[in-house]
């Protein structure tokens, strides 16, 4: 229950301080990195804190005397962040090389990337908000 109740407040925080303040500018429509990566960390962090002997009775956590997960966890975690960070740079990059980039121009922006990619609109705000 404190898992999740926590998760709750860390998906909520990365989203509504994080991705408007200090993250403002960085492109992550679908707050990926606020929401899912910020939560998935606290999660395993958790595991390294919360793990209840009954049920991994091999590898309990901190708060039932077994310290020595908890570091395990972090390691995990850091490991995860590298690994992520490296591929996802090196993956974007040669995908933005095999399809000569990503960045849509200001026009197409303004027109809409549904309109002007494939001239047709998915959902018309303006048309919605006036029913």
């Amino acid at each position: 229950m404190v898992i999740g109740i926590i998760s709750g407040l860390v998906g909520w925080y990365g989203y509504s301080r994080l991705s408007h303040t200090l993250l403002k500018g960085y492109d992550d429509a679908l707050d990926v990195f606020t929401i899912h990566g910020l939560v998935g960390i606290w999660g395993s962090l958790a595991t390294g804190l919360f793990s209840d002997p009954k049920i991994n009775f091999e590898y309990p956590g901190l708060f039932y005397g077994y310290w020595q997960q908890f570091p395990i966890q972090l390691f995990g975690v850091i490991v995860t962040v590298i690994f992520s960070g490296v591929m996802s740079f090196l993956l974007f990059h040669l995908a933005g090389k095999i399809t000569g980039g990503f960045q849509v121009s200001d026009q197409q922006q303004r027109k809409g990337i549904d309109i002007s990619n494939k001239e047709q609109a998915v959902l018309d705000f303006r048309k919605e908000l006036n029913k």
